[in-house]
């Protein structure tokens, strides 16, 4: 630990100010990138939509959660502005991610630790979910991250209320965060820190909210829970996976410095600092053993809480042994720099991932954003609903083309699904693809053409003319 601590309000005013702004810049410019919206967010935008129209249907898309839903009701009135907005706030909340992790290792350990802390999350949770891709997506766990990060700041800085109500929005992003907040209400009470009405109202919010939600759009409270067990096989191979996931939610790299940095907290018994990397332990037990015991996916974001309080682990542990090295002079500053130079190519599978993603992120967008087409060239929503039932061709880089046409046509997510299963109806492919081809040499048949895009081919399968 750097023997110097940065004063906790460093960052404060008009530095916060001009990240906050910053950030929403960053957020908007992105909207010049050629990235789509992500399956998930698609769901929540026509969650939000039906929430306004009193008409929730949860029974198709992703697990139901309460706090993406909630600004995308408010953003639904905007129409079809609504997902290039829910980028926006998206994105400006993950970005302020960095913001956050910086913010509370330069507490403790100056520029150097929030430097290295921010540039570690860059690289997180895990190869296959960086956290830029999370970001760009408009995935909702790097938002979740900041307000866990910010939470913790506001504890510190005696904020409790805040802290709370912070806590309380964590939770209502992931079930992971129930036990913590738990915890902290009934240490709140203990010590008579917060008004008994808040923390009362808060632990109502989130089963309410979660359930009550789901319970109004499937007529089943636990739809959600049920949706989101994904997993098979014995518990055995669960924990495996779940046990690789925790361990790839930082490059291996990060470790090192993050188990330093414990080990000097613990000798200057920094209760703020193991309290923290409690925290980060905690919640990959959780994650761990929901994805043993329920067979929920242990996927790399949903370590992302626990993973941005490594990054900031590894970032005080650089500036404790930097620190050392200059009280031990030039020679002993070889030795950290030296790690370093070692750790530098196991940091590159993760930058892979960046130029991976950057590659693959065109073609999925080009997908998503011609679905408007496809429709009109069909004839339009009418034309294409026409028949009863839609489906569009789930497959490559299309992934989220289910969702995202159940958007456009302005129908619940249940309404569209991914083949026909045999029966008649309107179904979208990929011009080019297999499917493509075989409903092309049935044009004198069951298969008729209704128009055609830049990226799907649209056909009417037994479907009456006129």
């Amino acid at each position: 630990m750097t023997a110097a601590v940065a004063a906790p309000g460093a960052l404060t005013g008009r530095r916060l100010r001009v990240a906050l702004a910053a950030s929403v810049a960053v957020a908007v410019l992105a909207l010049l990138l050629p990235i789509a919206v992500t399956y998930d967010a698609w769901g929540w935008l026509v969650w939000g939509r039906e929430v306004v129209h009193r008409d929730l249907d949860t029974t198709g898309g992703p697990s139901w959660k309460p706090l993406p839903v909630l600004p995308t009701a408010v953003l639904s009135l905007a129409g079809s502005a609504a997902p290039a907005m829910w980028l926006v706030v998206a994105r400006t909340g993950g970005l302020l991610a960095l913001v956050a992790v910086y913010r509370l290792a330069h507490r403790w350990g100056g520029w150097v630790a929030g430097a290295v802390a921010a540039g570690a999350l860059v690289l997180t949770p895990d190869d296959e979910s960086g956290f830029v891709r999370l970001v760009l997506e408009g995935h909702v766990d790097a938002v979740t991250a900041t307000l866990a990060l910010v939470a913790v700041e506001r504890h510190l800085d005696g904020h409790r209320t805040q802290a709370l109500l912070l806590a309380t929005a964590v939770a209502l992003s992931r079930p992971e965060a129930w036990p913590f907040l738990a915890g902290y209400a009934l240490w709140l009470l203990a010590r008579r820190a917060v008004p008994r009405w808040v923390v009362v109202a808060s632990l109502v919010a989130v089963p309410v909210l979660w359930f009550g939600g789901d319970w109004w759009g499937s007529g089943d409270w636990w739809h959600g829970a049920d949706a989101a067990q994904v997993l098979t096989g014995s518990g055995g191979g669960r924990l495996e996976r779940a046990l690789d996931r925790a361990g790839e939610m930082v490059p291996w790299p990060v470790w090192i410095p993050t188990a330093y940095a414990v080990v000097e907290a613990l000798r200057r018994r920094d209760r703020s600092q193991l309290a923290l990397a409690g925290l980060a332990a905690g919640w990959s037990a959780v994650v761990v053993g929901m994805c043993v015991a329920q067979g929920y996916a242990a996927l790399g974001r949903f370590f992302l809480v626990a993973a941005a309080v490594v990054c900031i682990g590894a970032g005080l542990g650089v500036a404790a042994a930097l620190e050392a090295a200059r009280r031990g002079g030039t020679r002993a500053a070889l030795v950290p720099l030296a790690v370093v130079v070692a750790a530098a190519p196991f940091l590159w599978p993760r930058v892979h991932v960046l130029r991976r993603f950057a590659d693959e992120a065109p073609a999925r967008a080009r997908f998503e954003r011609d679905l408007a087409a496809a429709v009109r060239s069909a004839g339009g929503r009418e034309a294409v609903l026409a028949c009863g039932a839609v489906a569009v061709e789930n497959r490559d880089h299309a992934l989220a083309a289910r969702p995202a046409l159940a958007w456009e046509l302005d129908v619940p997510l249940s309404a569209v699904w991914s083949d026909l299963g045999g029966g008649p109806g309107v179904l979208l492919v990929q011009r080019g693809s297999v499917q493509d081809a075989a409903l092309a040499g049935q044009a004198a048949g069951p298969a008729r053409l209704l128009g055609t895009s830049r990226e799907w081919a649209v056909y009417a399968v037994g479907c009456p003319e006129g």
